[in-house]
């Protein structure tokens, strides 16, 4: 079936990193799925924050691994905002941003239920790195009152903020290579 699935070369694909708290933000239904509604508006999504990439650090001795591991990374990425973990999954939150804003991801969305202290902290970290990391960021609280109509409105509304900075990137290149021949 995927095979036989059409693909359009010429549509225009934004890409999203999901983080936040690692349940809401591995649990369909919690999330609403977020995945499914997103890829519906043409946004592939990645998260980061897995159970296996937790249990790789947890579990795995540092010796037998390659590279840097998704927490060491955490610690590195996040020390400019974040001085030392705060609890919950705050750090990979914060370095998760910056990590996205390295490699040109068009938005972040972190996702977290109502009353989290340590994504809370996060949120608030928020505005500093915007000094540093240009990352469109959205954050999603969620708990048993989120509806889904206005939850699809904020996805709806920060794709097309996505989108629209996007093509303004994409223009900018244009004319600076315009200007340049």
């Amino acid at each position: 079936m995927i095979k036989e699935t059409p693909i359009d070369e010429k549509r225009d694909v934004l890409n999203v990193d999901i983080t936040g708290e690692i349940f809401i933000v591995l649990d369909p239904f919690s999330n609403q799925n977020i995945n499914r509604e997103l890829g519906r508006m043409g946004v592939q999504t990645r998260t980061s924050l897995t159970v296996s990439s937790f249990l790789k650090d947890a579990i795995i001795p540092k010796w037998f691994k390659k590279g840097e591991t998704h927490l060491e990374r955490a610690f590195r990425l996040a020390r400019p905002y974040l001085m030392r973990d705060i609890g919950g999954d705050s750090l990979e939150s914060i370095s998760d941003v910056a990590f996205a804003d390295q490699r040109g991801i068009d938005g972040i969305i972190h996702v977290s239920p109502f009353t989290c202290m340590p994504e809370i902290v996060t949120q608030n970290i928020f505005p500093k790195m915007r000094e540093n990391c240009e990352i469109p960021i959205l954050t999603l609280i969620m708990d048993e009152q989120t509806g889904k109509a206005g939850y699809i409105t904020r996805l709806e509304a920060f794709t097309d903020l996505m989108r629209r900075r996007k093509r303004k990137k994409l223009q900018e290149e244009k004319d600076s290579q315009k200007d340049n021949k």
